[in-house]
């Protein structure tokens, strides 16, 4: 209804304006080359609107036809274009699919259209990946770090390979670049503290651990882990320098931390017993036992005390293990303190109370010995020996990436570089489906960092 009135009044107002024109008197008179050129002034108006009409029509014409050469550039360079985002977007199935034939072809082609540079370069550095080409890789993500557009995803390439290689120190430079060029990116961050602490440095961990905590991308539980285990080897560091004082500060706020971190108890308590302060040490480890009951940490109690005889190494086990004595690591650390102070009677007790409940090769053994010395029962002593081989493993520093076992703790897995993956339990053998399924993953060009690094 609008444009209907709009229209009407358009037309209205014309033909008013026409109308007055016609009305006017008088003429225009005009010299123009030596002519006198003389006209109503009603003539005088409709010819400077035919003048400006036609003008206007000319000017358009014009720009129609110079036009024409640039639309039809256009017109290519559109369809090129979307023949090379198919391109584009058929080699990335192909990467996916694991064409790597199909994917470098595709690359190829990709090059000769048109194209945006970074997603150009990803195909070519996936098909190279996918077909083995480390080097025409790297080349590809190498020149991605000329464009700011694409610099990051070049920083996060060559830090996939600097992984894979093992080239430690290259991948804590390229991860520290990812981080200044895209600071709220999660992997970056997570990857970065896991990268330091292989580094070993951990002032520099401990601000990216704090980071992290401030981004909420690591739960409490994780960063009070982790922070303990940079704080522990922090005081491992300034101990060598000469600051007792301060190493003392940092293992006993990583202890406050992660209660029972049998590494930082042995530091602390080695630090107490250096300064005459036995009172402390022995209320550290009897805190911890509470927590994480390891035989190491009876051995650490035993050495606070020096026991003269095995009867008095006995006792001081028995303070140790006197808010839970029925536990069954308790019960084995106690029973061979009893065969080695030669109460028989005690030993069986105590062992009796673990047959049921866990029976692993240390009790097999316990007991082989408990026979032989008790009674001299050689047969009892062999088939108890018999039971061990076939019983369960006793607890060990078991990593829970790939459930290599060491001998000791080491911040680090020996076999798949996890940090701080060793718990002290059974070994749990992993299933072949999930061990493939993990280095297929590993192995794969579009893999994740975060599954390089674990």
């Amino acid at each position: 209804m609008l444009r209907i009135l709009i229209f009407f009044g358009v037309v209205f107002t014309t033909a008013f304006v026409a109308v007055w024109i016609a009305e006017q008197s008088g003429h225009v008179r005009m010299i123009w080359g030596g002519y006198l050129v003389e006209a109503s002034v009603a003539v005088f108006f409709g010819l400077a609107i035919v003048a400006v009409v036609s003008s206007t029509l000319v000017f358009e014409l014009t720009r129609i036809i110079l036009s024409i050469p640039k639309k039809l550039f256009k017109g290519r360079k559109a369809r090129a274009q979307a023949r090379g985002y198919r391109a584009l977007m058929r080699g990335m199935v192909a990467v996916a699919a694991g064409d790597a034939n199909a994917a470098k072809r595709e690359a190829r082609r990709v090059e000769a259209l048109d194209v945006a540079r970074p997603l150009r370069l990803l195909l070519s550095a996936q098909s190279s990946l996918l077909a083995g080409d480390e080097s025409g890789a790297h080349e590809s993500f190498q020149s991605m770090l000329s464009d700011p557009e694409s610099a990051f995803l070049g920083v996060r390439g060559l830090l996939v390979q600097a992984l894979r290689n093992g080239e430690i120190e290259r991948s804590i430079d390229l991860a520290r670049e990812a981080y200044r060029l895209n600071p709220d990116a999660d992997w970056v961050l997570s990857n970065l503290i896991e990268l330091e602490i292989r580094g070993r440095n951990w002032l520099e961990a401990e601000k990216v651990l704090l980071a992290a905590q401030r981004r909420k991308i690591i739960d409490s539980f994780d960063f009070r882990k982790r922070l303990a285990l940079i704080l522990f080897y922090q005081a491992t560091s300034v101990l060598e320098e000469g600051s007792r004082k301060r190493a003392e500060r940092l293992v006993f706020r990583a202890i406050r931390l992660r209660p029972g971190f049998l590494p930082a108890v042995r530091l602390a308590v080695d630090l107490l017993l250096d300064s005459d302060r036995g009172r402390r040490a022995k209320l550290l480890v009897r805190e911890a036992w509470e927590v994480e009951r390891h035989p190491e940490l009876a051995e650490l109690y035993v050495k606070i005390f020096e026991p003269e005889t095995s009867l008095d190494r006995l006792r001081v086990l028995e303070t140790l293990v006197v808010s839970n004595p029925d536990d069954p690591e308790a019960l084995l650390i106690t029973s061979d303190a009893a065969l080695n102070a030669s109460l028989w009677g005690a030993a069986r007790e105590k062992l009796g109370k673990v047959v049921d409940v866990q029976p692993d090769r240390r009790l097999c053994r316990l007991m082989a010995r408990l026979e032989q010395l008790e009674h001299g029962n050689e047969d009892a002593a062999r088939q108890w020996l018999l039971k061990a081989t076939k019983a369960k493993d006793q607890p060990q520093w078991c990593c829970g990436v790939c459930s290599y076992v060491s001998p000791t703790w080491t911040v680090q897995c020996p076999s798949c570089q996890a940090i701080d993956a060793l718990h002290w339990t059974s070994i749990q053998k992993q299933s072949t489906s999930s061990s493939q399924g993990a280095q297929l993953l590993e192995k794969g060009p579009i893999g994740s960092i975060g599954a390089i690094i674990k």
